[in-house]
């Protein structure tokens, strides 16, 4: 299984750059068979 390495710091920075209140994960990174050919899924909740 690959992993995906985020700094926290760094992924807070964008969040906040962005407007972005909410971020999450979810698919195949979550559920333990992501791999070299699988994307990366997100759910984005923008401030108002």
């Amino acid at each position: 299984m690959a992993r995906i390495e985020l700094p926290k710091d760094e992924l807070a920075a964008f969040c906040q750059r962005h407007h972005i209140r909410r971020l999450a994960l979810f698919g195949s990174a979550l559920r333990g068979d992501f791999g070299p050919e699988s994307d990366v899924d997100f759910l984005v909740e923008f401030e108002p």
